[in-house]
């Protein structure tokens, strides 16, 4: 399932609207009142290609964003029409489908359970250079994404990886007085 947003898996707000995908081998089930979704066996999320989250079992809460296109209409269930579509009977008309532009959802809340692992790169805007890498690990990772109350907790044991792919700065850069 794809849907976009304006924030990236990490919580950080985008210039525009990407895709974020989710891959699950059991199942998904959307509870769309509640703007929560939970996939289950072998969840793999990602979010512009720099944040991606693996794990047998997540769960997403969502709050509705600003929609991309103007539409008279607004249901929670939108988030599977793009699916619903794939199954439908290609029809002439332009108007047999929907957009799946017109709505759009933000993850606030994530839940990955079960050999959870989140990953996170920063990349050179020009080259498109990996500059930092992390990766964290353990049986349950929680991230709040609101940004009143933005944190990651890790319950139980686990692993954390952090990689600087930057040039060290050479010590005549380091100990260089700025000019006046």
């Amino acid at each position: 399932i794809s849907f976009l947003s304006q924030k990236d898996l990490d919580g950080e707000k985008l210039s525009q609207p990407l895709p974020i995908v989710i891959d699950w081998t059991e199942q998904m089930k959307f509870h769309g009142r509640e703007n929560r979704a939970v996939f289950l066996g072998r969840v793999h999320a990602t979010g512009e290609s720099t944040t991606t989250f693996d794990c047998d079992q997540l769960l997403i809460e969502f709050v509705d964003a600003a929609p991309s296109q103007t539409s008279s209409r607004s249901d929670p269930w939108d988030l599977l029409e793009p699916l619903v579509n794939q199954f439908k009977p290609k029809r002439d008309d332009a108007k047999s489908s929907l957009p799946a532009t017109r709505f759009s959802k933000e993850p606030v809340y994530l839940l990955a359970e079960g050999n959870a692992v989140a990953e996170s790169s920063d990349l050179e805007p020009d080259s498109g250079a990996i500059l930092s890498r992390s990766r964290i690990s353990g049986p349950r990772l929680s991230v709040n994404l609101r940004p009143e109350s933005s944190r990651m907790l890790i319950e139980g044991a686990g692993n954390l990886q952090l990689e600087d792919f930057r040039p060290v700065a050479s010590k005549t850069q380091a100990t260089a007085k700025p000019s006046d």
